[in-house]
């Protein structure tokens, strides 16, 4: 039994060695293009600028079409404020559904 683990334990080493080495040759075969670089570079600047640009869209306010299509009743800052106070007594004065001690 220890030398069939044994013999696993070698073939996967020289396995691993072997791959290491074909690695190694391939990295070194492979000449270092800087234009590949400079291209990978330009798209990223361009992707870059889109997400600002796409950003820069949602900083823009909301408009009143947006209630109107959703068929809400358009809500003034004072009704808004009126609520927002509701629901935060609402959730100090509940109490807890459990009385551990």
């Amino acid at each position: 039994m220890y030398l069939a683990i044994t013999l696993i334990m070698v073939i996967v080493f020289i396995a691993w060695i072997l791959n290491l080495k074909n690695s190694w040759n391939s990295i070194k075969q492979k000449p270092n293009n800087n234009n590949q670089w400079q291209e990978i570079e330009n798209n990223l600047n361009k992707v870059i600028i889109d997400i600002k640009s796409m950003g820069q869209e949602f900083t823009q306010p909301a408009t009143t079409t947006a209630t109107d299509l959703q068929g809400g009743p358009p809500i003034s800052p004072d009704q808004l404020g009126k609520i927002i106070e509701k629901l935060n007594l609402d959730v100090v004065t509940t109490t807890p559904t459990s009385t551990l001690p």
